[in-house]
């Protein structure tokens, strides 16, 4: 029976791959396979994998040889061949002369094709210097990565300080950029930056991450991703990259074995890249996906089917409404019910019609004067808080700016210093997290400022419009949907059971019938609560509308006014 056989081979970065080393270390691990009659039983990649760190022996294809050979599953005399020691290590050398006594200790025969050298427990207890030879050569391959990683440190390092003191430095930029000719600046790419407003605004106006692809796909516009097609996730990533805004956020490489992750390496610099996209607009798409998050999530079908998704609630017991589709009419239809009357049947209140809601709840959203919530006290004063707030935030950071000087400048004067140094981090992230809260106060104020002005009585004539296209109407109910999460907290939808005598004249009774008066959706309450904490209530039955207006001592003050019944 042929020794078994197994070829180790590494690539410590992805680029050398394109290159000719895998096909050149594959044949000469068959080449000496075939010559010394071992069956090759396999090929390990460890590729973009650093043995530097020691992440293969740690968590790479490496690791899984070790941990089968200590289970005993590798049988005692195969072979691991590799090109060069250094593939397997380039840890300290402690480190590394413990990985080859374990190597050896499991059994195995280790080959190196370089230098055709071949360390087994058999080879070593006859000739002890082929141990002390190979320490030498691990020795001098961490020597010369840790060369290097110093030197790639310094170099990012020092890219870092030059961005920071307002220098263009050579390196990856936004896919939406390039640098000029002569590499002094960055451009945008116009094309692209139209692309991306697009996908702002949007977002702003209630598409999701999966709406905005599919219908980038769809118009056939031109991705730059290496998919060809615009994909959800990377949508996401944009949609959240303040790049956007100009900002270029400096990373480090944490020393983890989990993949190198990146970690932000102090505040980010505003004003590096040119910005395509304003701040109100910006803030307009985090608090339009944050709202998503927690009221809309999931995605909605090509006529946004579900206005109020995540807003509407039972008035009995203040649970969920789910949104219920049994199919085309007239057997069918959409309707809304109590999710706890769904589930557990712990709720009485029926199902309503969905399209008799929406009408209802259109009727009554276009009557309201919603500059007079904007314009509340309640309303107003959060305004002045947040803007008070950046006012003192402001009056941090440049306090913390310019101590971060004082420190650079007492290292500069004095040499490093690890108080001094311990110190500038504390600093750096002091500030890190004052400019995190003014950016929170900043797109808090802006969600403010942005609830006004919209017209919702135009908004909902256009929405039934007759001349609009499928597209253009669900555009439309994504933007209503979205303004309405703005101002409105929550819906509650419920029964109402008038009698006469309740302030109903008697004639509005006139004709119903028993199976009428058993019709829930002739007696629809309606009670929508706007973020100020005021509310409106809307009895379907008598077309009155009753508002409640919080003023800045939270006292309660009625205004009632009446609709009239179309």
């Amino acid at each position: 029976m042929m020794p078994h056989a197994y070829s180790y081979i590494r690539m410590s970065t992805l680029e050398q791959m394109k290159g000719d080393s895998i096909r050149r270390q594959l044949k000469a691990s068959e080449d000496y396979a075939k010559k010394h009659g071992l069956e090759l039983m396999d090929i390990m990649h460890d590729c973009g994998v650093s043995a530097f760190a020691g992440e293969n022996a740690e968590m790479g294809k490496l690791a899984n040889f070790l941990d089968l050979a200590e289970a005993g599953r590798i049988a005692k005399g195969s072979y691991l061949i590799v090109e060069s020691l250094d593939r397997i290590t380039r840890t300290n050398l402690i480190e590394a002369i413990s990985l080859l006594n374990k190597i050896v200790g499991y059994g195995i025969v280790l080959v190196t094709l370089v230098d055709e050298q071949i360390y087994s427990a058999e080879t070593v207890s006859k000739n002890p210097m082929a141990m002390i030879m190979a320490a030498m050569v691990l020795m001098r391959a961490h020597e010369e990565s840790r060369t290097k990683s110093m030197r790639l440190g310094a170099v990012w390092e020092n890219k870092r300080t030059a961005a920071r003191a307002g220098h263009i430095t050579k390196q990856r930029i936004p896919s939406w950029l390039r640098f000029s000719e002569d590499g002094q600046t960055i451009e945008i790419i116009e094309e692209r930056a139209e692309i991306i407003r697009d996908m702002f605004d949007l977002s702003g106006s209630g598409w999701g991450s999966f709406s905005i692809a599919k219908h980038l796909n769809e118009q056939r516009i031109p991705a730059w991703s290496r998919s060809g097609h615009w994909q959800e996730s990377y949508i996401k990533k944009i949609l959240s990259n303040r790049a956007v805004l100009g900002e270029y956020q400096p990373h480090r490489l944490a020393k983890g074995l989990s993949h190198k992750p990146r970690s932000p390496d102090g505040p980010p610099i505003c004003g590096y890249y040119p910005a395509i996209i304003d701040e109100v607009v910006f803030a307009d798409a985090q608090n339009a996906i944050a709202r998503r998050k927690v009221n809309g999530k999931g995605r909605k079908g090509r006529n946004f089917t579900n206005l109020f998704t995540g807003l509407l609630r039972c008035k009995s017991c203040r649970s969920g409404m789910r949104f219920i589709d049994k199919g085309p009419p007239p057997k069918g239809g959409r309707y809304l019910r109590c999710s706890r009357a769904v589930l557990t049947q712990d709720c009485s209140s029926p199902a309503f019609r969905y399209d008799i809601v929406e009408a209802h709840l259109f009727r009554l959203l276009t009557t309201i004067n919603f500059d007079a919530i904007i314009n509340s006290p309640a309303w107003m004063a959060k305004t002045a808080e947040l803007r008070f707030r950046l006012v003192d935030l402001d009056a941090k950071e440049a306090k913390l700016q310019k101590q971060l000087e004082n420190v650079a400048d007492a290292i500069a004067a004095s040499g490093y210093s690890e108080a001094l140094s311990s110190k500038l981090k504390r600093l750096e992230l002091d500030l890190e997290k004052i400019q995190r809260d003014k950016r929170t106060a900043d797109e808090e104020l802006a969600h403010l400022s942005l609830s006004s002005g919209l017209d919702y009585k135009a908004l909902v004539e256009n929405l039934n419009s007759p001349i609009i296209t499928d597209s253009e109407r669900s555009a439309l109910r994504r933007k209503f949907s979205s303004e309405l999460g703005r101002l409105v907290s929550r819906i509650e939808i419920g029964r109402s059971f008038p009698t006469p005598g309740d302030d109903i004249p008697d004639q509005m009774f006139e004709g119903l019938t028993l199976t009428d008066l058993g019709d829930a959706n002739r007696f629809i309450e309606i009670m929508v609560l706007y973020k100020t904490y005021s509310f409106t209530e809307f009895d379907a039955f008598t077309g009155e509308r009753t508002h409640f207006e919080m003023n800045s001592k939270m006292n309660v003050l009625m205004q009632r006014e009446s609709i009239k019944r179309a």
